[in-house]
């Protein structure tokens, strides 16, 4: 009997572990299973979020850039509207003014914002229509050889608008005096700036002697 049992405990045993075998096997395959598929499930969240954030940063950034655009467009619009206006007190000159602007923005590697800038400070400065539209390039190539602004204070139609007041200049003759300053400018340890400021202290003296710009400039 008690061999019996040994035997049978043996074959208890032998037959637990094969049992365990083929349990702990399988169990284990599941288990790492499990897990792989946990992480599998972890990475593709973080891949989720990871493609939220981005979508949700690129849609931002899209309306910030058409917010950005629509600021933009609406800096041109009240540039032309108030150029117009200035001009003869209506809108009749908007469109030309828009479309002069574009015409020289092709030829000048300018902001088409600051260039109806310029022609807003050249209509502040008490010219007509056509003679903005003599002087739009000539200012607008001064601002890009000089890497400057033409529109706004200080800006290059401000300061040809001046100069050319100061002498009796007329808005035909824009291309001529832009020449002057640029040959004076490059000529001398000097800035635009710095002549514009020399012509606006000595120009009325000048002129009154019978001096003219080219002559004050080339001094």
């Amino acid at each position: 009997m008690a061999g019996f049992n040994s035997s049978g405990g043996l074959v208890n045993v032998g037959i637990s572990m094969t049992l365990q075998d083929h349990f702990t096997g399988p169990a284990g395959n599941i288990l790492s299973s499990w897990n792989r598929m946990m992480q599998n499930m972890n990475t593709f969240q973080r891949g989720l979020k990871s493609a939220y954030e981005d979508s949700i940063n690129q849609t931002w950034g899209l309306l910030r850039e058409m917010g950005n655009l629509a600021a933009y467009s609406t800096e041109i619009e009240n540039n032309t509207f108030m150029t117009s206006k200035i001009i003869d007190g209506t809108l009749g000159h908007q469109e030309s003014m828009l479309k002069l602007a574009k015409e020289v923005n092709l030829r000048n590697p300018l902001r088409l914002a600051d260039i109806t800038s310029g022609q807003k400070f050249m209509a502040m400065a008490g010219m007509t229509a056509e003679q903005i539209e003599n002087a739009t390039e000539p200012a607008a190539q001064l601002a890009a050889v000089f890497n400057m602004d033409m529109g706004g204070k200080g800006g290059t139609a401000d300061l040809m608008t001046n100069i050319m007041a100061t002498f009796h200049k007329e808005a035909s003759q824009a291309a001529e005096v832009a020449n002057i300053l640029s040959v004076a400018t490059t000529s001398a340890n000097m800035s635009m700036n710095d002549l514009a400021q020399s012509i606006k202290y000595s120009g009325a003296t000048a002129r009154n002697v019978g001096m003219d710009v080219n002559e004050l400039a080339a001094f």
